[in-house]
């Protein structure tokens, strides 16, 4: 299916939010310019973002029931 945006998805407002601030954090980070230069400011913080990736994947499975397949690759 590919890219879906939260806002449509039947979830609760807390973990959307958790997910945008996810996301945010995340972009904060991309260069647009040239991604493979795209770098968190430290190795735990990166290793950090990928474990909250895993959990949020988790949780969101865990709302959507049987109604998607989640994938998350860090």
């Amino acid at each position: 299916m590919g890219h879906v945006d939260i806002e449509d998805l039947p979830i609760s407002q807390e973990l959307m939010a958790k997910i945008r601030s996810w996301d945010e954090e995340y972009q904060a980070t991309f260069n647009s310019d040239y991604p493979p230069d795209s770098v968190f400011p430290t190795l735990e913080a990166e290793l950090r973002h990928k474990a909250e990736g895993m959990q949020l994947a988790k949780s969101l499975q865990q709302e959507l029931k049987g109604g998607y397949m989640i994938e998350y690759w860090p």
